[in-house]
């Protein structure tokens, strides 16, 4: 089975890179873009829980909704207060989150 990128990932992929390079050469000194791209990942992601089943709903969902919604709070908060670029932290959530989201793999018996 193949995972496809949907529009909105690679859009969100997109802003973020963007936000990214106008921060790193200081044309975006507070990083709005690159905040808002984070920002709208925690929320579309956060939004995508909701929409499964309840028998869906195991540890492991629950586990990637709290990342989420820990990248959305960091995020407004950054939007709001925007004193210091908060990077270091929303890339560790992001690194998480990605983790999270792979599949196990199966052991051989080994």
């Amino acid at each position: 089975m193949e995972k496809r990128f949907k529009i909105q990932d690679v859009v969100l992929i997109t802003a973020g890179l963007v936000g990214a390079v106008l921060l790193w050469i200081e044309l975006d000194s507070k990083g709005i873009l690159l905040y808002l791209s984070f920002l709208f990942f925690g929320v579309t992601r956060s939004i995508q829980y909701f929409n499964l089943n309840y028998y869906e709903r195991n540890a492991k969902e629950i586990l990637k909704l709290i990342s989420c919604m820990l990248i959305s709070v960091i995020s407004i908060s950054h939007l709001i207060v925007g004193d210091e670029p908060l990077i270091i932290l929303i890339s560790v959530m992001l690194l998480l989150s990605s983790l999270n989201y792979l599949e196990p793999i199966s052991d051989s018996g080994v």
